[in-house]
């Protein structure tokens, strides 16, 4: 490591010859460039110990006594064009036996299988904006969030691959037997997102609402509110945290729910394995705790400090991990 540091300051110090051997290269060239010369000419023709790109980089950063305006033409490098990120293509029919009339008939067929709804987030419309993935799980409106660096296929696909390693794919396969979404571009290959990666085999069933009909995995939008409550619509997702991720999901999740008579989290204890719920590190948040208001995020922010009214007065709610449990302890605010 030492040696590597040494390198890079080395590197930036300058050329990497000694101080005699660079003034005479300095001399050499400057002399012939004066004389109407081609930096490439004085090369060649004084049989320097450099290369011709190596003299032209020596001008570029200043370390001859001429310069490119003292060049009798003046070399032009055409800039290298960034090679174009190739868009996601899927060469398949991805709605073939997945739209919603075979959604229906599905679970007609396989009463009992869990049922959930995906959906994304967004804060800001742009291409290179995060967004959240959503996954409501239709029995308890237990909704789990997953922050994506873009609204891609790529980053679902991240998003599939991290559920199915930290769960294994079997319990992948017996949680997320079914999966309803709408027919965004980031979860429009199917095939990938159901399979198991290991064999390609397809272990759960994805399939797709009818366009422009966000009504039809209506509990997956109306959850939704909860966390606009937090983070309004508009709001950038950059400056959130996995941390602050988590710390919504276990504020939305813990909010009672009268269709229930208590939270999303409370419900889905004896219905969903822990490890499920550990994808969100959920933990049990007293009601009188659980904050459901506006948690904006400063993007300039280093240190995390999320600020709830109590007793009348302001209390600074801290986060902290360990061992994937998250301890919940206020302090107050002076």
């Amino acid at each position: 490591e030492e040696k590597y540091k040494f390198n890079v300051s080395d590197w930036k110090e300058g050329p990497k010859i000694p101080l005699s051997d660079r003034e005479e290269i300095d001399e050499v060239i400057s002399k012939a460039v004066k004389n109407g010369h081609s930096i490439t000419a004085a090369v060649h023709e004084n049989n320097l110990s450099i290369h011709q790109t190596t003299a032209y980089r020596y001008l570029h950063r200043g370390y001859l006594s001429v310069h490119e305006i003292d060049l009798p033409y003046q070399v032009r490098y055409k800039s290298r064009k960034k090679a174009e990120k190739k868009e996601y293509t899927v060469n398949y029919d991805y709605l073939n036996g997945r739209k919603l009339e075979d959604f229906t008939e599905y679970i007609t067929s396989h009463t009992g299988v869990n049922i959930w709804q995906m959906d994304t987030v967004e804060g800001i419309k742009g291409i290179e904006e995060p967004c959240l993935l959503s996954l409501l799980y239709l029995p308890t409106n237990l909704q789990l969030y997953f922050k994506m660096k873009r609204k891609t296929i790529e980053e679902s696909i991240l998003v599939f691959s991290y559920i199915k390693k930290s769960l294994g794919i079997q319990l992948f396969k017996k949680t997320f037997e079914v999966i309803l979404t709408d027919n965004g571009s980031e979860f429009k290959d199917p095939l990938t997102l159901e399979a198991d990666p290991d064999t390609n085999e397809q272990v759960i069933r994805i399939f797709y609402c009818h366009p422009r009909r966000s009504d039809e995995k209506a509990n997956c939008e109306r959850n939704h509110r909860e966390l606009r409550r937090m983070v309004p619509q508009g709001i950038s997702w950059k400056p959130y945290t996995p941390a602050d991720i988590i710390y919504i999901s276990n504020n939305v999740n813990n909010y009672y729910r009268e269709q229930f008579g208590r939270s999303p989290y409370q419900k889905s204890l004896t219905l969903l394995d822990e490890r499920v719920l550990k994808l969100n590190h959920l933990n049990y948040i007293p009601a009188n705790d659980v904050y459901i208001n506006r948690f904006i995020k400063n993007r300039f922010l280093i240190t995390t400090l999320y600020i709830i009214p109590q007793n009348n007065s302001l209390s600074l709610l801290h986060l902290q991990g360990e061992e994937n449990k998250l301890r919940w302890f206020s302090a107050a605010y002076q």
